[in-house]
């Protein structure tokens, strides 16, 4: 399977209320009568408490969609899109932000059940200069999931941890990140402190600072 992902914006005169009923209740129901994916999630982000600017402001959630191959893709959502792609409306209440329209191979490392309930966080990520993305790759496959993998399995309400890595085959444009990584957690408000166990490894010295964001998934199919 092909898996997208896009981290998502609302337009300067939506609140980010606004946005998330739009999304569930309107844009998801019509990109599932659309695309037909074989999976789609939606994480709703939670606000943050300063009023950044619309340029500033990180995203109010993230699109993850399965598609069976690249033409799915491409005939649903891609370059061959139907006309009626946008008759929801949607794009008049929200962009993909930019460069984060993302191709990805998934890695699922802990998988275990979530409620809309679990506190999702999610961080993007980015290689610092002159780090190669091979290497990161290398380093984060081998080094530190095992690390994140132990201290999630020594913290009782850790669930859920995934990464995700931008194809290098789709990274002829840079991509705003190399990766995103997922982690759920259930208790109300949970932080990365929360996992217990967590010796630092040296990813932190490999990449950008993070953006951390907070939120809860809904899963629309699978």
């Amino acid at each position: 399977m092909l898996k997208f992902m896009g981290a998502v914006r609302r337009l300067e005169h939506v609140s980010h209320d606004e946005l998330v009923h739009v999304w569930e209740h309107v844009h998801a129901p019509h990109v599932v009568s659309l695309v037909k994916p074989e999976r789609y999630r939606i994480t709703f982000f939670d606000p943050p408490s300063d009023s950044a600017d619309a340029d500033s402001r990180p995203p109010d959630g993230m699109a993850e969609l399965w598609f069976r191959d690249r033409e799915h893709f491409e005939t649903t959502i891609g370059r061959q899109a139907p006309p009626n792609i946008d008759a929801d409306k949607f794009s008049t209440y929200a962009a993909i932000q930019p460069g984060c329209n993302l191709f990805v191979t998934e890695h699922l490392n802990v998988d275990g059940p979530t409620t809309r309930d679990t506190t999702k966080l999610v961080f993007f990520i980015k290689r610092r200069q002159g780090i190669e993305r091979a290497h990161l790759d290398d380093y984060w496959l081998k080094v530190h999931v095992p690390n994140v993998v132990a201290a999630i399995n020594n913290t009782p309400d850790a669930v859920c941890y995934s990464v995700d890595l931008v194809d290098l085959d789709d990274a002829e444009r840079e991509r705003a990140y190399d990766g995103v990584a997922q982690i759920c957690i259930n208790h109300p408000n949970a932080t990365f402190a929360d996992i217990q166990g967590y010796e630092p490894d040296g990813f932190g010295e490999l990449v950008e600072p993070m953006l951390v964001c907070s939120g809860h998934e809904v899963r629309i199919v699978g």
